[in-house]
């Protein structure tokens, strides 16, 4: 957090002689509730942490966090791939594991205390891979960039030296690991959309990538293997916002208090 607020403070000058700054939005890979404290973030070994309200402390600003997947599920509908769905189920992956938004009748999908949507923790391979959630055989435990990486010989790769990557490896093992990641991953995406009915399934981040090299694999379990396929149309799309996803996403969050009551926020 200190890193951020120092960033910020460089910047502060030079954004105060052009704008005014309404406020802060913070993305978090982990359980956030409407008061933006983080009830765990096991990727960041955060427990119990206020960020919102410290942030807002240290800078002086109102601040507002929220679920990184949340946030991307909401900025798709309203920028992205998904405008205009109101059924869609989001799964974004990156070097922080793997979550998911879902958004239902228009509405996100918040559950008790707004934890509703951690899809990176549902158990695909029972007896597999440790997650740091202390289970086994999680999907973004299965489902990792980080196991790609060493046999790419490669590390830091961002979406689009990654697609690069996939699109050329001719490596046995990379292709093999490529193949289990992908099937694991269909099989995932099967429950869910057993689960959620969705209209549009949007992949971001790691899980994009893999939708470039196996959107054929990965289409035909959203398409083919539900219950009731034959009576359903589910599209099967990858984020169309890329790298800015997380840039326009908690710049929402920070806008959301004046597009709901401009006088009062304004005020602040």
């Amino acid at each position: 957090m200190q890193l951020a607020v120092d960033l910020i403070n460089v910047m502060r000058a030079d954004i105060d002689r052009h704008y005014r700054v309404v406020g802060v939005g913070l993305a978090v890979p982990g359980l956030v509730d409407a008061r933006g404290s983080v009830l765990v973030a096991p990727t960041l070994q955060w427990r119990n942490e206020p960020v919102a309200a410290r942030m807002s402390d240290k800078l002086g600003m109102h601040v507002t966090a929220g679920n990184d997947a949340s946030i991307g599920a909401l900025v798709e509908t309203r920028f992205g791939v998904a405008r205009g769905a109101r059924n869609l189920l989001y799964l974004g992956g990156s070097l922080r594991g793997i979550g998911g938004g879902v958004i239902m009748d228009g509405t996100l999908l918040r559950g008790t205390s707004g934890y509703a949507g951690e899809l990176g923790h549902t158990v695909v391979n029972p007896g597999g891979i440790k997650c740091v959630c202390g289970r086994r055989g999680c999907l973004e435990a299965e489902v990792d960039l980080s196991l790609i990486e060493p046999l790419l010989g490669r590390r830091r790769l961002d979406e689009d030296e990654l697609d690069v990557e996939l699109g050329v490896a001719r490596d046995p093992k990379v292709m093999t690991e490529v193949a289990r990641q992908v099937e694991v991953l269909s099989i995932a995406l099967t429950n869910f959309v057993n689960a959620f009915s969705p209209e549009l399934v949007v992949l971001s981040g790691y899980l994009g990538s893999l939708l470039s090299v196996s959107r054929e694999r990965l289409s035909a379990a959203v398409r083919l293997h539900p219950l009731g396929a034959e009576g359903r149309v589910v599209r099967l799309e990858r984020s169309r916002l890329r790298s800015r996803l997380m840039l326009i996403g908690p710049a929402e969050l920070a806008f959301a208090p004046i597009l709901a009551d401009p006088t009062t926020a304004l005020r602040r």
